[in-house]
């Protein structure tokens, strides 16, 4: 099953459900969870700690534990540009 997420808030008592071109399913159920704004706050900063993670760990993929480290020494032809 596929989940579709989206977090609105709404400017009248309306509520109106886009869905993909794509989507094909005869059966739909949809749950609408009213948050109070504490909990949107809380959720907010939640997610937005998931996509640090997400990001850091990504980044860290690049990366093998056997990655050596390199120090001064290791260049040998440095770029004059760079400014410390």
């Amino acid at each position: 099953m596929e989940a579709i997420r989206h977090i609105t808030t709404p400017s009248t008592n309306h509520l109106e459900i886009t869905l993909p071109d794509n989507f094909v399913n005869e059966k739909l159920e949809v749950i609408i969870l009213l948050l109070d704004k504490s909990a949107q706050k809380e959720n907010t900063e939640n997610e937005d700690i998931e996509w640090r993670n997400l990001s850091a760990n990504n980044f860290l993929k690049g990366y093998s534990d056997d990655e050596p480290e390199y120090t001064e020494a290791d260049i040998t032809d440095p770029n004059q540009e760079y400014i410390a």
